[in-house]
C-alpha cells in the first residue's frame, strides 16, 4: 500500500489524501485510520475513485503503475475540488489545476511507489 498521504492545496485551503496499491476496501480503512475516524469513505470496486468528505478531496487507485488511471482520477480530483468550493470553473482552471496536481499528487505518488519497489 502507498499511503495515505495528504496534499495541502493552499490556494483552495484544503487538502487531497492519497492512498493507493490496495484494493477499495483497504483503501477505505486506511483513510479511516488516517483520518483519525472521522471520514467513512465507501468502497467501490473498481480501478480508482475520488470521493469528498468533511471539505477534503480523497483518491485511490488501485495500482500506480497504471498512470492513464492516475490522471484519470485527478481531474476527477480537480473537478471535486472546485465543486467543494462552489467555483465557476472552466478549461484554463481545470488545466492549470491538474497540472499542478500531477507535481504534487502524482510525481509523489510515482516517487513512493519507485521506493516501495526498492525497498525488500
Amino acid at each position: 500500500m502507498i499511503g495515505p498521504f495528504h496534499v495541502e492545496v493552499p490556494i483552495f485551503l484544503m487538502s487531497v489524501v492519497v492512498v493507493g496499491n490496495c484494493s477499495a476496501e483497504e483503501a477505505c480503512t486506511a483513510i479511516y485510520n488516517y483520518e483519525g475516524k472521522r471520514t467513512i469513505a465507501e468502497p467501490r470496486e473498481s480501478q480508482g475513485w475520488v470521493q469528498e468528505h468533511n471539505g477534503d478531496v480523497f483518491m485511490w487507485v488501485r495500482d500506480i503503475n497504471r498512470a492513464s488511471i492516475v490522471f484519470h482520477e485527478l481531474v476527477h480530483v480537480a473537478f471535486s475540488i472546485c465543486h467543494i468550493r462552489g467555483m465557476q470553473y472552466d478549461e484554463e482552471l481545470i488545466a492549470y489545476l491538474v497540472g499542478w496536481l500531477k507535481i504534487e499528487v502524482a510525481d509523489k505518488l510515482f516517487d513512493l511507489a519507485e521506493q516501495a519497489e526498492k525497498t525488500p
